[in-house]
């Protein structure tokens, strides 16, 4: 008896548990669904995964309505909608639906159709990635996004040889939408490939399925971090050119200020020279030249930030 208490206080059916929030792709709220074959079709991919033979494979919980094979459906996912996050492809897109299955191990069993309340597996579901909700072309919706922890260790890799390196893209590709707390950045500073993990076994696992999934071998190295200078206080300088070697020569003195800015502000040009003293063609020159050694750094060989000259 109290086993049987436990299941079913800690698996209730869908009628008994609450559906999450929905809303329009505008952000209007509308009606939580009901748990009904007949209603409006709201479904969610809960996870994805990669068949080597059959590509990725989506699977669907559907919370109202009924997901029928060869029917177009509506693909929407957060990256479209929050700002701060850059478009990807096919998230809020009609996508015809293939054949649907049921896994049982490591078989497939083919569906007719999966009712609310139900799982499927979609094959090949565009570029659908866990969190996305599937709805009806003609009314197109929204569920709450997951709350998911932010990885903070990293994990810079590199190929082990260069057949690793021809499929080393495709299997962390492959990786990351599997896995919706890992994350994949390749810095444009450090020119690294870094795995954002949750922690070390987090990183173990990572590293085990591109080997053994994925087929690639891949060497862990020190992550370098991307870091920036700036200046802590108001400075002046002058530079002097001098040239007398073949032809005309040259001669210029340049006189800079520079000043901290607030983080994020960038670098900030000002022309203050007045009365012509300087030929308006050397400006940009001298522009260029200033833009040029921030991004070389000044003191440690890091670009140079938030700075006014």
């Amino acid at each position: 008896v109290e086993l049987l208490d436990l299941i079913t206080g800690g698996f209730p059916t869908p009628l008994e548990r609450p559906l999450p929030a929905v809303t329009t792709p505008q952000g209007a709220l509308r009606p939580a669904p009901a748990c009904d074959p007949q209603g409006p079709l709201v479904a969610e991919v809960v996870k994805t995964a990669s068949d080597p033979y059959v590509g990725r494979v989506s699977l669907v919980r559907v919370f109202s309505g009924t997901l029928r094979p060869d029917e177009t459906v509506h693909v929407l996912g957060h990256g479209l909608t929050d700002p701060g996050h850059e478009p990807r492809p096919f998230h809020d897109a009609e996508v015809r639906v293939g054949a649907l299955s049921a896994p049982f191990g490591k078989q497939q069993r083919a569906l007719t159709s999966c009712i609310a309340g139900d799982l499927a597996c979609v094959a090949k579901l565009g570029s659908a990635e866990t969190g996305d909700t599937l709805s009806a072309p003609e009314d197109p919706l929204l569920m709450e996004p997951w709350t998911m922890p932010d990885p903070l260790l990293p994990l810079a890799i590199e190929a082990h040889s260069k057949a690793d390196e021809d499929k080393l893209s495709q299997g962390l590709a492959r990786l990351v939408a599997e896995d919706p707390t890992m994350r994949l950045e390749q810095n444009q500073d450090t020119h690294q490939v870094v795995l954002w993990c949750l922690g070390e076994a987090h990183q173990d696992v990572a590293l085990d399925r591109l080997r053994t999934r994925y087929g690639v071998q891949v060497d862990a190295v020190p992550h370098r971090v991307p870091l920036r200078e700036t200046f802590a206080g108001p400075s002046t300088g002058r530079g002097r050119h001098v040239k007398q070697s073949g032809g005309h020569g040259q001669y210029a003195i340049c006189e800079i200020d520079v000043e901290p800015l607030p983080p994020g502000s960038g670098i900030e040009f000002v022309d203050k020279v007045v009365g012509g003293a300087v030929p308006r063609q050397f400006i940009p020159s001298v522009e260029k030249g200033v833009r040029a050694q921030a991004a070389r750094g000044v003191a440690a060989g890091h670009p140079l930030v938030d700075v006014r000259i």
